[in-house]
């Protein structure tokens, strides 16, 4: 019997931000490429949260990039890595960034 392991790896993504309320913070880049050795078909996913918790998925924030909309609070954000090696499905996900939102007076 034959045992594979997924070698998938999240790569990063970005650095913390601070920002003030309504602006929009910079695009968040990969910093260091998805580790995939056994060169699975990759997609992302987007995931987005106000308390570092609850995580939502961004609907349509499925690429290597993301852009955030302009920001009125803290949030957190982090991006899963799917890859598909011979109909198995293996999900990994990013450590998440902060962009910290001071309020305005």
């Amino acid at each position: 019997m034959k045992i594979t392991t997924n070698d998938l790896l999240p790569g990063t993504i970005g650095s913390a931000q601070t920002i003030c309320a309504g602006e929009t913070p910079a695009q968040l880049l990969e910093a260091s490429v998805v580790a995939n050795p056994a060169a699975a078909t990759i997609s992302y996913q987007w995931k987005n949260s106000t308390n570092g918790s609850k995580w939502n998925i961004i609907p349509g924030a499925t690429g290597r990039n993301y852009a955030p909309a302009a920001l009125t609070q803290t949030t957190y954000y982090k991006r899963a890595v799917f890859g598909q090696i011979n109909a198995v499905q293996c999900e990994v996900e990013s450590s998440a960034v902060t962009i910290t939102v001071i309020p305005l007076p």
